[in-house]
């Protein structure tokens, strides 16, 4: 998961199953496995830059065009092609009926970029290239593929972890996350004493500070880096937006009903205070536990996989967290398309799908400024041509960093 601008490790695993394959492209045999000979076929097109044949291999989506794919083909064309026999398949990744192909290739400073092709099943069954979606799930498998080759994989078993759910629509070969945490409810604007569970009692302390302390007060909560934007945000504002941004907080409330641990990574989920604001929106702020002690706020406008996965209805609210609330007693609705409305002030608040930021790549977020006010922040827009640009943009990256070594190879 992401901290700042750092990936840190955390205690939260995916499970899944995979094939290992470790072996150059050039190399690989199929073996007549269907599914294997489909993939091969789609990345030897792209090694020949046959790129009418790789466009054919797409599958089809409602309203892209196959020709709409042809740019983001052309890049890793030309990356695959440079020399194939610097591209390694690493592993057949089995995500329900769809399959994840892992690669990697080296790049200049002696590491290996990993990177992935996921294929979906045709009404036919048979395997064929997502083509320009934008799929949470594929961007944090891939990178936790790249993240465990340092880190290993985690050899605790079930019983380590107290809850656990498979991630639809995989149930046919599950992908299953495992992870502790803890339901509580608790009012973070007046929580009447502590709770016992360090990051909930820390965040609620924030929300206090929150209310009614300055914002430079409230940014020594935040870690280094994101305290530095919170300052230059809140001082963009000017008093009078940052008092209407603090008024809608607080308008808003925070019922804390899950604690997410994802050890150093705490995962605070809440809902609004008042009752009289319809569909349970849920909401949640990282709080990290820093390798030194104590607690701290972190990620203010930084969005990670994990971020994108967990921000996706589909894929964590409603197959786990809100039937947990439900079994619990704490909601007792579905949200459905209900929109929030804070009684009295008029003020629409967004459903919580509308805060989702995208990001493809791990690094695409990091340098852009914080939003220029608090409705920006909650703005949603088109997404398709910012996809695929940079999905091109990162192929090309990846090639010129892939060329620049396979050159000073050369001349040593």
């Amino acid at each position: 998961m992401r901290v700042d601008r750092e990936d840190v490790t955390t205690s939260m695993v995916v499970e899944l199953r995979s094939q290992l394959i470790g072996a150059p492209f050039v190399n690989y045999s199929p073996d007549g496995d269907p599914d294997r000979e489909a993939m091969a076929g789609f990345v030897q097109a792209l090694v020949d830059r046959d790129i009418d044949e790789a466009i054919d291999a797409v599958i089809a989506i409602p309203g892209v065009s196959p020709e709409d794919n042809r740019a983001l083909l052309e890049a890793f064309s030309m990356m695959f092609s440079e020399s194939p026999d610097a591209l390694l398949l690493d592993r057949i990744v089995h995500m329900g009926d769809d399959r994840l192909l892992v690669w990697s290739v080296p790049v200049e400073d002696g590491s290996e970029f990993v990177g992935s092709l996921r294929f979906q099943r045709d009404a036919d069954g048979d395997l064929r290239y997502e083509g320009i979606q934008s799929d949470p799930l594929t961007s944090l498998i891939t990178h936790t593929f790249e993240v465990s080759r340092e880190s290993g994989p985690d050899d605790r078993g079930p019983e380590a972890f107290a809850y656990d759910y498979v991630l639809p629509p995989t149930d046919s070969d599950p992908v299953r996350f495992r992870f502790n945490g803890v339901v509580t409810e608790v009012d973070a604007f007046n929580p009447m004493g502590p709770t016992g569970h360090g990051p909930v009692d820390f965040f609620n302390t924030a929300k206090g500070v929150l209310s009614v302390g300055s914002p430079f007060e409230y940014a020594q909560l935040y870690t280094d880096f994101s305290a530095g934007r919170f300052i230059d945000w809140a001082e963009e504002q000017g008093s009078d937006s940052y008092e209407a941004y603090r008024a809608e907080v607080l308008a808003f409330g925070a019922r804390v009903v899950f604690m997410l641990d994802a050890d150093p990574l705490y995962l605070i989920f809440y809902l609004p205070t008042d009752t009289g604001i319809e569909g349970d929106p849920l909401r949640y702020t990282p709080v990290y536990r820093h390798p030194r002690g104590g607690f701290q706020l972190t990620n203010f406008y930084i969005f990670g996989f994990a971020d994108m996965l967990l921000q996706t209805r589909q894929y964590f609210e409603e197959p786990f967290l809100r039937p947990l609330l439900r079994e619990e007693g704490i909601i007792t609705t579905n949200p459905g398309a209900i929109r929030a409305t804070v009684p009295g002030r008029g003020m629409e608040l967004p459903d919580p799908d509308d805060i989702i930021v995208p990001e493809p790549e791990e690094e695409t977020r990091d340098d852009l400024p914080p939003p220029e006010d608090i409705d920006e922040l909650l703005r949603e827009g088109s997404l398709w041509p910012w996809i695929v640009s940079a999905l091109v943009f990162l192929a090309l990256i990846v090639l010129a960093l892939f060329i620049r070594q396979k050159r000073g190879g050369a001349r040593s």
